[in-house]
């Protein structure tokens, strides 16, 4: 009797706890109030089977027992009303002769219950335990009750047929299952022993088991987001295989001990009880895990595979660097494992992504990015239908339409908002179970670290395809060699000038152009830079280039010296430019020399031509012949002094100083014009 009386008084806490629970959790729903009902209705039960256990009078005992009966009939009553409020409102109660019919025969049995037609009197056993001596309607009694019992069941199974939403039949499935365990259990000890053997069986259990279906309405109201029955039937079977195990072992253990206690001392008897109880406590988590193993495999493998394939997916995403790759995988591996109508990937680091999307689709992808910065949970369709009701719940519905989603997950890192995930709904319309959610939410962040490395990857790829192509197509030639000359980078002017094939990873700078080798030795060993120094390369091919070359060291972050960048400038064209241009000078130059020497060379045939003009006229006379002899040996010996300073200008020979007078050359210049100044009138 003690065990029930602890039994009855743990259940009655148990109730008052949970109706406060989901009183504070779901408060203002309208299935919280049917609850509310059942959870008193069914504490008021418990607490006058408790009295009845309590008191000693037998008048007292008597009248509990009957006020037991009276209050009993209500809980059955408050159940049916409760399974036609949740998970919603049956639209049969919009009719008042419904609540009528339902709380009437409650009300009809709670005050036959006050007379001796259902319960005559009170006997007790020979222990002393009270037991109820049924009156003539008692069987009336318990058929209501059973009527009460049937109409609960079928409500929710005919509900659950008819249910599209994901969520009402997760809850549906619930209640079932928690007053199918009272149910059977109030049925066996309340109604069918008492009505087959006339006698009470475990008097004062059959209320407590109600406190069984109370935890699994309390579970389904509060709670949108369930663990799978199978995950629950798991843990359950495998507690149990694990802990009859051990009992075994320590059975067996304390078997031989006891066996062996004749020839062991007291103290060899507890150290022996020790010793296995330190043993079982090691082989506990062993053997759980072993259980576990062979269950997995055995029983529960389809629970097992589908763990495996989403852990399996999520290793597997870690090592892409890829968006269309890690797209793919979402859209076809995770939609595959979870069963999900579709799976779609919104990033929302890269602006590119978000624009390529049709505008009706980026606001509702914006709508969830708003809603993830307040909260970065988990969002789905029906959890939030049923916080919101149906009319807040329209907005929503649009936006998870868009997606065509029923879940979508944030992906955060540290960086803020990397993208969203967007689920559709199962193929066999079941809602996700909290192990699926727990996984979504636990593969976000790592979802997040992949598309932020992946964009930092493309990023870095596109800089480097950049950097390659803009190398490649610059006129200098470009290199980079390690402190040991090996050619780790260079462009294709640089192999232009160097003639080196395109797999260069192996080729020695120093081999291959032994002047620059030593420029860029000389880099290294000094750390200092070298600019501009023109060496000539051949290129083994004939071809001869002129090379600037300028050298910089370069330093890793701990500042070792990791290479050398060269920079190679052609400067073969510009050197024949040069030369063109020197030539050109020299032709410029012997051009003009040539017009000086010619200017030189017809001053003095002018002279001769005029005397030689006029020696006709003039020959007879000798002052003329004496003038023309002088100043044609002069004008002569004029044209032969140019020819030879053109000899000495371009043989130049060493300069010779020597004392003139300075009348000689002005009086010949004026004996030259003497002509022309006649001519002109002008005399000196």
């Amino acid at each position: 009797m003690v065990a029930q009386l602890v039994l009855l008084v743990f259940s009655f806490a148990a109730l008052l706890l949970l109706g406060a629970f989901v009183s504070i959790h779901a408060f203002g729903r309208a299935a919280t109030k049917a609850f509310l009902f059942v959870c008193f209705s069914t504490s008021a039960w418990v607490l006058c089977n408790i009295l009845v256990y309590a008191l000693q009078r037998p008048v007292l005992i008597e009248w509990t027992g009957r006020f037991a009966f009276a209050v009993g009939s209500w809980p059955f009553a408050f159940v049916l009303f409760f399974f036609l409020s949740f998970p919603s409102r049956h639209p049969v109660l919009a009719r008042n002769w419904v609540c009528l019919a339902i709380f009437l025969p409650a009300g009809i049995l709670s005050l036959l219950a006050l007379t001796d037609l259902i319960q005559e009197s009170v006997g007790f056993s020979a222990s002393g335990v009270p037991h109820p001596v049924y009156g003539p309607l008692h069987k009336l009694y318990a058929g209501v009750l059973s009527a009460y019992a049937l109409a609960s069941l079928s409500v929710p199974v005919l509900t659950l047929k008819k249910v599209t939403d994901p969520l009402q039949k997760a809850q549906l499935r619930l209640l079932l299952a928690g007053v199918g365990t009272a149910g059977a259990g109030v049925a066996l000890l309340q109604l069918f022993f008492p009505a087959v053997t006339g006698t009470r069986q475990l008097p004062g259990v059959a209320p407590a088991l109600a406190t069984i279906f109370v935890g699994f309405a309390a579970y389904a109201i509060v709670k949108y987001r369930f663990l799978d029955i199978v995950v629950v039937i798991r843990r359950v079977i495998i507690a149990g295989c694990t802990f009859c195990g051990i009992s075994l072992f320590l059975y067996f253990s304390v078997t031989a001990i006891l066996k062996l206690s004749g020839t062991l001392s007291p103290s060899d008897v507890i150290g022996w009880s020790v010793t296995a109880a330190i043993a079982g406590a090691f082989l506990l988590p062993i053997l759980n895990r072993l259980v576990q193993r062979a269950l997995d495999r055995a029983i529960f493998l389809g629970y097992y595979t589908y763990h495996r394939e989403l852990n399996s997916f999520a290793r597997r995403i870690s090592t892409i660097y890829d968006l269309g790759v890690l797209e793919k995988a979402l859209s076809t591996d995770l939609k595959r494992i979870m069963g999900t109508i579709s799976c779609r990937l919104f990033i929302l680091a890269g602006k590119r992504h978000l624009e390529s999307l049709p505008a009706e689709k980026k606001t509702a992808v914006e709508f969830f990015a708003s809603q993830a910065a307040r909260d970065p949970e988990v969002v789905i369709s029906y959890e939030v239908k049923a916080k919101l009701g149906p009319r807040l719940y329209e907005p929503w519905l649009r936006y998870f339409e868009l997606l065509e989603a029923t879940i979508v997950v944030p992906l955060n890192d540290k960086g803020g908002l990397v993208g969203l995930l967007a689920l559709g709904e199962k193929h066999n319309k079941e809602p996700f179970s909290v192990q699926e959610v727990d996984f979504l939410s636990v593969l976000a962040p790592q979802l997040a670290v992949v598309i932020r490395n992946s964009l930092l990857y493309h990023e870095l790829a596109a800089m480097n395809n950049y950097m390659e192509t803009m190398l490649e197509q610059m006129t200098c030639g470009v290199l980079t060699v390690d402190p040991g000359l090996k050619l780790v980078t260079i462009n294709h002017a640089a192999r232009r000038l160097l003639n080196t094939p395109p797999n260069n990873s192996s080729h020695d700078l120093g081999a291959m152009s032994p002047e620059i080798g030593k420029i860029l030795q000389a880099a290294l060993e000094s750390r200092e830079p070298v600019h501009g120094v023109e060496v000539t390369v051949d290129n083994r091919e004939g071809a001869v280039f002129t090379v600037s070359v300028s050298a910089t060291p370069l330093t890793g972050p701990d500042g070792d010296l990791v290479g050398v960048l060269a920079v190679l400038t052609d400067l073969t064209q510009i050197k024949q430019l040069e030369a063109e241009v020197r030539r050109v000078e020299r032709l410029a130059t012997v051009g003009t020399l040539a017009a000086g020497v010619a200017h030189e060379i017809k001053n003095p045939l002018v002279s001769l031509k005029t005397f030689a003009q006029l020696l006709p006229q003039k020959y007879d006379d000798p002052e003329f012949r004496t003038s023309f002899s002088q100043i044609a040996s002069a004008e002569i010996e004029r044209i032969n002094s140019l020819v030879e300073q053109l000899l000495r200008f371009a043989r130049p020979p060493k300069p010779i100083a020597v004392p003139i007078d300075v009348h000689e050359p002005l009086e010949g210049t004026l004996s030259l014009l003497a002509t022309e100044f006649t001519k002109k009138n002008i005399f000196v």
